[in-house]
């Protein structure tokens, strides 16, 4: 009896320690909220319409964005591409963060830089990356109906890379198309000007890939 007493008083302990929600008894299970209602300038301008993204999840301004409680990289945007890249804002179960005043900034790049490693990336891997003989970067990114490819640069370590001009939207989509070279004579396999192969997407979505994922996974580098 006195252990099964000592049992309840140790467990009662920790319950009052770590809170309901470790037990699955919180209504927001583990969850809380993040709310935008509003950014400013560099010139003190009030912002009321744009987008906060954070954990791959998007809401408004002024809407509620819910995520599990932790702490969050989230990236601020007004309409005209003005931008906040705020660190370490802590989301607390059952409870909503309201960011006020967030400051937009103009971006300080002027070029995205892609590099296509064909040993790692996306879900689509080359399985002989040697025979790669063209590379070209497809997407929302350099024309709105995926129609223009962009010709990439062979690096000296196997992956491919190109610049292009920073655009402003970061959800943007875009992938990498190539072409082989089977039989060794310099020539692809197949004319540039046909599909070529698709490089795959974003595993983690099972989507394209956008600027602001790639940036997060390195596939993008901001040049200047």
């Amino acid at each position: 009896m006195k252990r099964v007493i000592s049992l309840l008083l140790i467990l009662s302990l920790v319950f009052l320690i770590t809170g309901c929600e470790n037990f699955g008894l919180n209504d927001e299970k583990g969850f809380g909220k993040l709310v935008v209602s509003k950014a400013l300038l560099e010139d003190g301008t009030e912002v009321r319409e744009g987008t906060v993204k954070a954990a791959g999840k998007e809401a408004g301004f002024g809407e509620e964005l819910v995520l599990a409680s932790g702490v969050y990289d989230v990236v601020v945007t007004d309409n005209s591409g003005n931008v906040a890249r705020l660190k370490g804002i802590i989301i607390k179960v059952a409870e909503t963060t309201i960011l006020d005043n967030v400051k937009l900034a103009k971006p300080l790049y002027n070029a995205l830089r892609f590099t296509f490693d064909p040993a790692t990336f996306g879900g689509n891997t080359v399985a002989n990356p040697e025979q790669i003989n063209e590379v070209y970067l497809k997407g929302e990114v350099n024309s709105a109906d995926w129609s223009r490819l962009e010709v990439m640069s062979r690096n000296e370590d196997g992956t491919w890379s190109v610049i292009i001009p920073a655009v402003m939207d970061e959800s943007l989509e875009f992938g990498f198309v190539y072409w082989l070279d089977t039989d060794g004579d310099g020539v692809s396999d197949e004319p540039a000007d046909e599909w070529g192969h698709w490089a795959g997407g974003n595993p983690a979505t099972g989507g394209n890939y956008n600027i602001e994922t790639a940036i997060q996974d390195g596939i993008i580098i901001l040049d200047f």
